[in-house]
C-alpha cells in the first residue's frame, strides 16, 4: 500500500508542470504602459477600413485559447480574429466575436483605450510562423484601432479596403502591434506514450498489491 502511494505521488509530480503551465503566453509583443501608447495605432474602423496584421511564431504545436490586444475601442464592433500564413496571402482560421463575447478593461477613466481579451476556440497550429489580424467588420457605427508597441516601423503590414469593404486598395508597412497569444502546447506522441506506460504500470502494481 505504501509503495502505491509513492507511485501516485511520483505521477502527480510528473503531471504538475502540465497543470501549472496551462494556457501560458506562447507569444508576446510587449505592451507599453501609460500615455506613450496613445498615438501609435492603426485604425481598423475609424471612417476608413483597414486590415492590420502582425506576425508571430510558435515554438511547438499549440492549441490557441486566448488572444489579448491593446486597442482603441468604441461603439459595439464585431471583431474578426484571424490567423494567416506568414506572408498574409491565405487565411487559415477566423472567429468573429461580438462585444458581449469580449472582456474589455479601459486603461484610463473616460478613455476608449482598452485591453481586450478574446477567448478562441477550435484553433490548433503547428510550430512555425503566422500572421494575426484583428479587424473591425463594421464600416461605420464603431471605432476600433489596434495599438502598436512603439512608433518603430516593424515591417509587417496593413491593407486598405474599398469603402464598401470589397477588395483591397493597397498596403504598406505596419508597426509592432501590442498583443499576446495564449495556448496549450500539444504533447509529442512519445510523451503521451510514456505517460500511458506509466499509468499502465501503476495500475498493474496496484492489482498485484491487492492480490
Amino acid at each position: 500500500m505504501k509503495n502505491g502511494f509513492k507511485k501516485i505521488a511520483a505521477l502527480l509530480i510528473l503531471l504538475s508542470p502540465v497543470v501549472a503551465t496551462a494556457d501560458p503566453i506562447v507569444f508576446e509583443n510587449a505592451y507599453e504602459d501609460g500615455d506613450s501608447v496613445a498615438g501609435a495605432a492603426w485604425c481598423s474602423g475609424c471612417g476608413t477600413m483597414w486590415r492590420v496584421w502582425d506576425n508571430f511564431t510558435l515554438a511547438g504545436d499549440t492549441d490557441i485559447t486566448q488572444i489579448d490586444a491593446r486597442v482603441f475601442f468604441g461603439g459595439s464592433p464585431d471583431l474578426e480574429f484571424s490567423v494567416w500564413t506568414a506572408d498574409r496571402t491565405t487565411m487559415l482560421f477566423a472567429q468573429v466575436l461580438s462585444v458581449e463575447e469580449l472582456l474589455i478593461s479601459t486603461l484610463f477613466p473616460g478613455s476608449m483605450q482598452s485591453d481586450l481579451l478574446a477567448s478562441i476556440t477550435g484553433l490548433q497550429l503547428s510550430a512555425g510562423d503566422y500572421a494575426l489580424s484583428i479587424w473591425d467588420m463594421a464600416y461605420s457605427g464603431s471605432y476600433f484601432a489596434w495599438y502598436a508597441t512603439s512608433w518603430a516601423n516593424h515591417g509587417y503590414g496593413y491593407q486598405s479596403f474599398n469603402d464598401d469593404g470589397s477588395g483591397y486598395l493597397g498596403g504598406g508597412n505596419g508597426m509592432s502591434m501590442a498583443f499576446r497569444v495564449h495556448g496549450v502546447t500539444v504533447p509529442e506522441p512519445g510523451t503521451l506514450a510514456l505517460l500511458g506506460l506509466g499509468l499502465a504500470g501503476l495500475a498493474f502494481s496496484r492489482r498485484r498489491g491487492a492480490v
